[in-house]
Parts: structure tokens; sequence; C-alpha cells
């Protein structure tokens, strides 16, 4: 699926065939893992991608432990937040 390590080809953001695992086709793996300091245009174009994205909550689903990225239309920083979140709820339950 991934070509030169940046770009994945054949992938796609489709309901159907999302896998937690796959991109939109031709985009670049790179924009989606800008440091949200160093290079914020990049991140926010990730982020704008991901609006227009069927698979976006699943998406979030898959990433919300991740470290690093864009995730389902979030940021790094924000899945942090929504962990955090999503704790004091099961605590309150």
């Amino acid at each position: 699926m991934i070509t030169d390590g940046k770009l994945l080809v054949g992938a796609s953001c489709s309901p159907d065939s999302w896998n937690g695992n796959t991109l939109l086709v031709g985009r670049i793996v790179e924009l989606f893992y800008a440091d949200e300091v160093d290079d914020p245009h990049s991140v926010e174009l990730a982020l704008s991608i991901c609006e227009g994205c069927p698979v976006v909550d699943r998406c979030l689903d898959a990433g919300i432990d991740e470290e690093y990225g864009v995730w389902g239309g979030t940021t790094a920083e924000e899945r942090i937040t929504i962990r955090k979140g999503r704790r004091a709820a099961k605590r309150r339950a």
C-alpha cells in the first residue's frame, strides 16, 4: 500500500473499504503526521481533509490512543482531552 514512504496508493476513505490503516488515495502521509508546533499549516490542511471524510468517526476510534498525528479530524492534544472526558464519563456511570 505504501509505495515510497510518502504516498498511499490503492487506499480509500470509503465506508466499505476503510480498515483503520488507510488514508485517502494519493494524500501525503507526512501531512497527517506534521508537527503541530513546527508546521501548523500542514496540520490544518490535514484537519480540513478530515472534514469531508465519511469514516472520520471510525478513524477517531482507531486512533484515539495515538500520540502523534491527525486521526479522525483531531490532533494529539484534542485526543488527550477526549480520552479524559471518556474516562470521566465512565467514572460517573
